[in-house]
This record gives structure tokens, sequence and C-alpha cells, in this order.
């Protein structure tokens, strides 16, 4: 996907948008590999990823919530979240 965004072909805030919790949840766990396999073969592995896992930060810095404007958002279940503080 990065190349595919880096070449334009995906506009980078639709891929953020969509995609940037993803990517940065697994650039954080691989981060160790990356760096491991990086030191044997070279940087340029997986730069297109690590692309998107730079456009993915930033753009959550910039907008940590994307949901629209003046929409309700539909109820709450705290049902999970209850029961897992009474077990706890």
């Amino acid at each position: 996907m990065g190349l595919f965004v880096k070449s334009g072909i995906i506009d980078k805030d639709i891929a953020c948008d969509f995609w940037a919790f993803v990517i940065l949840r697994n650039w954080n766990a691989l981060a160790p590999v990356v760096e491991y396999v990086r030191s044997e073969t070279g940087p340029a592995l997986w730069e297109n990823f690590e692309y998107m896992a730079v456009l993915a930060s930033v753009f959550t810095e910039k907008h940590p919530s994307s949901y629209p404007a003046g929409w309700p958002h539909m109820p709450r279940d705290a049902s999970l979240v209850d029961f897992v503080k009474k077990s706890g």
C-alpha cells in the first residue's frame, strides 16, 4: 500500500483514515524485526511500510478522531468494561 500512496494511486488521507491503526500497530510490533533484518540486508527493506507508518503517525496526531462532527454516536455498551473491572 505504501508504494500506491507514494505513487499517488491511493490518496494518503484516505489510506490513513482507513488503515492508520492497523499500520501503526503492525509497525510497532515489527520494529525490532525490521531493525534486525535491515542490519543484515540494508536500509531499503520495507521502506514503503515505514513510509506508511510515518504518514499514519502524523495523520493520527492531526486527526485523533475522524468521526464526522455533529453526528451522534451509537449508544455505548460498557457491559464488558464493567465485567472486566469487577473480575479483575
